[in-house]
């Protein structure tokens, strides 16, 4: 069940989305259940289709049975309410142009065909056909005497007695090219024929003459009538379709209209309907609910295929459209009345949807502004039936906009990646006790610097939010302003800068220490390091006494140094020694 709401006033189609047929070839059941769309739909009743078109819809008077007829082949189908199931199927020869009931249930029914037949229907099926002088257009039924009423493409309105099985004297009207349209109101059995010429003709039951005509063609400027419509509830009122999209609607008792109805899409009318204070016209695109009174709009509902024919259920909001498409569509408005005995389910699925505040404008369309349009560079697609007008922007096809996104942002299925594996860690470690802050947008390391006093002020909310507040640190205006700044946490880099590039280059030479050092020595360097320790640490509190100076150590070369001394010379020595 889709929501159409256009102008505010709740529209539901029943029969949106796909046939079952259709979905079969593409996926199997396993999908199909996995499919939020067919477990949503709703099959109001089984086979409400045909193979081509429809041409139109009609309810019994008891309200039990549904019939249809459409194309290709020609054929009528009868549906039971109480069923919510198709009753019976029957092909025909040729195409249905207008039919009706003729008793309260689906037993006795009139088909008016292209061939210049009347064809009547019994239970069992067919049981007599009339044919008639010239190609017919519209037929209505007399229930008072039992009377078929036939416009043609002659002047002539045929009248044929079902009592006696015998043609009555015709109706001449002033349209010599022929008549499009006839009605009969119940109570006082006026007929209204609507001609080529523009002219609207009544006639009385009891006599073939005009009782009066009406010039529509002078008023409004329409060529010819394409439908005319009494209104049940006033008696005197009746409404009058022309060729050029005007609605007008008159009381018989004056030839000045009461209101005046344009669908503004130069289309033909192609039916009327009355409904409580509402009037029910359509074209073959649009189907308009407006107030008999005021002609205020109550709701419009447009289609992509052309529309042959809008039946409304009588004193309920269910309206069929037929259309030349192979589905039959079915909408209810609650505005318009409860919906019928056979389907008062309608009305607990529309308050839970109500109850949900869930508005769907367009299902496969994206809404796009025009700056983003200009940076796709697009612009040339305003004004193709590819983009189409709405508020401050345009709705582009969904699939087109993915396209045209992912040429412009080819990492996007990257991060697209990314924030999906980043959702499933974040959902696997949901059962962990873990506190999240969720960091400004904009600012974020002047944020954690400076602005931590700030964070609770709602005054300065925009700076950590906006893009409009974010500061540029590498900006030169930034840097003249905060100079001072840099050279307090920076003096190092300032000083290494000044220096000239030759001093990094050159090399002190250092003085070679000995591997191995007297124990006394480690002694002494292990104090002092010691003592370094305790002033840094304590201060001038402790006093340490001065460490002795560490023995001389003996040179080990007398004990183990050898020199080669001669002979001679060791002899003079000893002389002298001797001498002494």
């Amino acid at each position: 069940m889709n929501v159409v709401a256009p102008s505010g006033a709740s529209v539901y189609n029943i029969t949106a989305g796909k046939t079952l047929p259709q979905w079969i070839p593409n996926r199997s059941k396993k999908e199909m259940k996995k499919d939020t769309d067919f477990q949503h739909r709703i099959q109001l009743l089984q086979d409400f289709e045909f193979n081509g078109s429809c041409q139109q819809i009609r309810v019994s008077d008891d309200g039990y049975y549904i019939a249809a007829v459409g194309m290709y082949p020609p054929r009528l189908k009868i549906y039971a309410v109480e069923d919510l199931a198709m009753k019976c199927e029957r092909g025909l020869d040729c195409e249905v142009v207008q039919f009706c009931f003729l008793s309260d249930d689906y037993k006795k029914l009139a088909l008016l065909q292209s061939d210049r037949h009347i064809e009547i229907h019994a239970q069992y099926g067919t049981h007599y056909k009339v044919r008639l002088p010239k190609f017919g257009r519209d037929m209505i039924f007399d229930r008072s005497t039992a009377e078929l009423y036939t416009a043609a493409s002659g002047k002539d309105v045929y009248r044929f007695n079902l009592s006696t099985g015998q043609f009555q004297e015709s109706f001449r009207s002033t349209s010599k090219e022929g008549n499009n349209c006839i009605d009969q109101h119940p109570d006082h059995l006026l007929v209204a024929v609507g001609g080529d010429n523009g002219i609207l003709g009544c006639f009385d039951t009891r006599q073939t003459a005009q009782v009066g005509q009406l010039n529509i063609k002078k008023q409004v400027g329409a060529n010819s009538i394409t439908s005319v419509k009494f209104d049940r509830k006033e008696t005197m009122q009746v409404a009058v379709g022309t060729d050029s999209g005007v609605v007008l609607i008159y009381d018989i008792r004056s030839s000045t209209p009461l209101l005046v109805k344009d669908h503004q899409y130069e289309l033909p009318i192609k039916d009327i309907q009355f409904q409580g204070d509402y009037c029910i016209s359509s074209d073959s695109r649009i189907c308009k609910i407006w107030n008999k009174r005021d002609a205020k709009p109550y709701v419009n509902i447009e289609s992509e295929h052309t529309i042959n024919r809008a039946t409304i259920v009588d004193n309920s909001g269910l309206m069929f459209l037929a259309e030349q498409k192979d589905k039959m569509e079915i909408y209810y408005i609650p505005g318009l009345g409860v919906a019928p005995f056979w389907c008062s389910f309608l009305d607990n699925l529309t308050e839970e949807l109500e109850q949900d505040n869930q508005t769907v404008i367009y299902d496969d369309y994206k809404f796009i502004t025009r700056a983003e349009l200009e940076s796709f560079g697009l612009n040339k697609l305003i004004g193709t039936p590819y983009l189409r007008a709405y508020m401050h922007g345009f709705f582009m096809d969904a699939r087109l906009y993915r396209k045209v996104f992912d040429m412009a942002n080819p990492y996007g299925y990257k991060e697209y990646v990314q924030e999906r594996i980043k959702k499933k860690r974040d959902e696997q470690q949901a059962s962990r006790i873990t506190k999240k802050r969720k960091g400004p947008k904009v600012n974020k390391f002047f944020h954690e610097r400076y602005l931590q006093d700030l964070k609770d002020d709602d005054r300065f909310g925009a700076l950590m939010n906006k893009d409009e507040f974010e500061i540029d640190p590498n900006s030169e205006e930034f840097k003249q302003r905060n100079r001072h700044q840099e050279q307090e946490t920076e003096p190092n880099d300032h000083e290494m800068s000044a220096q000239p590039f030759e001093d990094y280059q050159v090399e002190e030479p250092t003085e070679k220490k000995p591997k191995h050092q007297a124990r006394s020595v480690q002694k002494s360097v292990s104090l002092d390091r010691r003592e370094r320790k305790l002033k840094a640490s304590l201060g001038s509190r402790v006093k340490t006494q001065p460490t002795k100076k560490p023995r001389a150590t003996k040179s080990s070369s007398k004990n183990m140094e050898f020199t080669f001394v001669p002979e001679s010379h060791k002899k003079r020595m000893k002389s002298k020694k001797n001498a002494k």
